[in-house]
């Protein structure tokens, strides 16, 4: 091999290597960065947030076919599951059930979507005065046509009063560190001491915060 083909061989091979090291480089940019910029196809999450709702004590439900299903005390997504029903979507991740419900309309004005219980049912409240109202049971003998009624409005508006003030004390827990225990479920440290948000707001109420 003379001296200027071995200079030729050499400026190719350097030109691969530096090729082959670009396009690696790029590779790894891109498996590293996308993920971490959500800018992959399909990587954001679109699905739409609905409110959640405390339920302390077992409450007993009516399945969309007639049959009794139970809500065990936790943290519930609320959603419409039709125009007559309710979903419970459990916040520890199990799956989701469906309820019956009534629609009714009432008068006070929300700017966003509002789910409370009052005081064994799950009521979910939209803007522009409709809703939708799961009538509860703390036993599975109910009486007849419990399926068909629904709340008082001045107890709608008592569980609004307590649901804006149970606000307002969540959005004070941004103020303290927190660790995530699950999917939207947090334990705050509050004074020292380790917490789940419910045993928070307890706390804070105890407080007088």
């Amino acid at each position: 091999m003379t001296l200027k083909k071995f200079k030729e061989y050499n400026l190719r091979s350097l030109s691969n290597s530096k090729g082959h090291m670009i396009a690696r480089t790029l590779l790894l940019t891109t498996i590293v960065v996308c993920p971490l910029l959500g800018a992959c196809a399909g990587s954001k999450d679109s699905s739409p947030t609905f409110p959640t709702v405390l339920i302390d004590r077992p409450v007993y439900f009516t399945n969309p076919d007639g049959s009794d299903t139970v809500a065990t005390p936790g943290l519930y997504e609320v959603m419409p599951d039709g125009k007559s029903g309710l979903r419970l979507i459990p916040s520890q991740g199990h799956e989701g059930f469906a309820i019956q419900a009534t629609p009714f309309t009432y008068e006070e004005e929300l700017p966003s979507i509002v789910a409370i219980a009052v005081p064994d049912n799950v009521v979910l409240l939209r803007p522009g005065g409709t809703g939708l109202d799961a009538a509860g049971s703390l036993t599975q003998v109910r009486p007849r046509g419990i399926g068909s009624q629904h709340v008082s409005t001045s107890k709608i508006k008592d569980a609004l009063t307590r649901y804006h003030a149970r606000q307002h004390m969540i959005e004070s827990l941004k103020e303290y560190p927190r660790l995530p225990l699950g999917q939207n479920d947090w334990q705050y440290q509050i004074d020292g001491r380790w917490m789940t948000e419910t045993q928070a707001l307890d706390y804070l109420a105890r407080r007088g915060k």
